[in-house]
């Protein structure tokens, strides 16, 4: 075998032969080197060609490092050409290019000094490898933006000692790939965004992305929606729907993300499908009793606050009501209770909403999640409608004095204080005439009729209940992770109490 010896200076001028007699003369012969009708630099024009397949001695590197990983998982094998001994592992290398002792950057104004490739590849040996940052207009600009390119000129070789290596297991690199694909947007689609690319990944060396795999959409659409990109989400649940029918699970996921849209119509018609549905789970081993009963708590809960922005009340009270057979714990209970409570007094069912209230204080008490003492400034509110105003004054003290006291509590409390002062200071019982209970409009006034009244006072305003408590998270049988709830609701219009004489 006979070995050639190549001198440092004649290898330089090998290199610089071949790119311009075999790269850079024939490309401008063919009209490669004009763009918008001015002449390019070599070293743009042999960027194009690079990132279009030719051979250079520019070495293509990336400020992004994950652009680097991407490319470092690439299967080595496609189509019909196999390599010997299974998938290699990948590299990724690294270079320090600030660093001024090892690496100079090529200043714009050289590139422009035609034949620029000719002044930088020369016989003379460098003293250190140069780098490049292209400025392309063309159409490889696409491309060139979205690989965060930059090109190190290969002379003279670089020191293996300023170069870091990352080794990827062959094992992991189509996972790796993948993650960065559904997670950080990054693909062949994303790297090569031309006409060009665009036909290659669609080739027939590349598999079809249609894939059977509902799951994915699944937890794709949940990702969005933690992400609070609704429409995205609603898509991919469209696309898990498709593959996999009508699921109870997915329909109450598709329905969430359509309520913090803001789309309650198409939530509850989402929801009412998911009450209905033969097949409640994505996976049919995760419905034991006990999930069972979560996911219909949820969707009758999640439907009733999207019925009370409807101003669909008694079907709310409805849902609130029927969602407390399926609560595990006294925590979803309080929750279901609470805002049951809410909606019944709404309704003007104000008796049955101070004794809901009633039951979300016992049973959850001061410091549980659900607001001791918003439960208590609702009820309150209620007391002081139904007339009983030494009860509501001690359920705004609690409030004042619970862990997480309403902040509107000392407000209603001291107009409370006038009330009952007007009332006090009549020397007569007082005559409650209430609100009509023949409406289900919420109240807007309370009137105290005394007998032999004299005086006359201005109404009392009061603020109105804290709204209900929001959504909750979608549905995760296999609690790999799940969606965090919505903000409550608004709360209700503040009223006023009148005292007057009796006509």
């Amino acid at each position: 075998m006979t070995r050639y010896w190549i001198q440092p200076g004649r290898c330089a001028r090998t290199l610089l032969r071949y790119h311009l007699d075999e790269l850079i003369d024939p490309a401008r012969t063919a009209g490669f080197g004009i763009e918008d009708g001015h002449e390019i630099p070599d070293l743009e024009l042999l960027a194009k060609l690079q990132h279009f397949g030719a051979a250079t001695g520019l070495l293509d590197f990336t400020w992004n490092p994950l652009v680097a990983l991407w490319f470092a998982c690439k299967p080595a094998k496609f189509g019909h050409r196999r390599i010997k001994g299974g998938e290699p592992a990948g590299k990724v290398f690294a270079l320090n290019l600030n660093d001024q002792q090892h690496f100079e950057r090529v200043p714009y104004r050289r590139i422009n000094e035609n034949p620029a490739f000719e002044k930088l590849i020369s016989p003379e040996e460098l003293n250190v490898p140069l780098y490049w940052e292209p400025i392309v207009n063309d159409a490889a600009r696409a491309r060139i933006i979205g690989q965060s390119s930059v090109f190190v000129i290969g002379r003279p070789f670089i020191p293996s000692r300023i170069v870091n290596e990352f080794e990827i297991d062959a094992d992991h690199k189509q996972a790796i790939r993948e993650e960065l694909t559904e997670h950080l947007g990054i693909s062949d689609l994303s790297l090569f965004r031309d006409v060009h690319g665009f036909a290659r990944t669609n080739g027939v060396g590349f598999p079809t992305r249609v894939t059977f795999n509902p799951e994915k959409h699944m937890d794709q659409g949940t990702r969005l929606h933690q992400q609070q990109d609704y429409a995205a989400a609603v898509r991919s649940f469209d696309r898990c729907l498709e593959q996999a029918g009508e699921i109870s699970e997915i329909l109450l996921l598709r329905a969430n993300a359509k309520a913090d849209a803001g789309d309650h119509k198409a939530a509850l018609r989402d929801y009412e499908k998911a009450e209905n549905c033969k097949d409640l789970f994505l996976d049919p081993s995760a419905g034991d009793t006990k999930r069972t009963n979560e996911l219909l708590r949820k969707v009758l809960f999640n439907r009733g606050n999207s019925k009370t922005i409807l101003e669909d009340l008694p079907g709310a009270a409805a849902d609130f009501y029927e969602s407390r057979r399926y609560c595990p714990t006294a925590y979803w209970l309080v929750r279901s209770t609470f805002n049951l409570a809410n909606t019944r007094a709404r309704l003007r069912q104000l008796q049955r909403a101070s004794e809901d209230y009633e039951e979300a204080i016992r049973e959850g008490g001061d410091g549980f999640e659900v607001p001791y003492g918003h439960a208590q400034f609702n009820k309150g509110n209620v007391l002081v409608m139904l007339g009983r105003l030494k009860e509501a004054r001690e359920s705004y003290t609690k409030s004042l004095q619970s862990s997480r006291p309403n902040p509107h509590a000392a407000r209603n409390l001291a107009s409370l204080e006038k009330v009952i002062e007007y009332v006090g200071n009549s020397g007569t019982e007082p005559v409650e005439i209430l609100p009509d209970f023949s409406t289900q409009e919420p109240v807007e006034e309370v009137r105290i009729v005394l007998k032999r009244r004299r005086q006359s006072h201005s109404p009392v305003q009061f603020a109105g209940n804290v709204g209900n408590i929001g959504n909750t998270g979608g549905a995760d049988p296999l609690e790999r992770f799940g969606l965090p709830g919505s903000k409550g609701l608004p709360g209700g219009r503040g009223f006023r109490v009148a005292v007057s004489c009796e006509e």
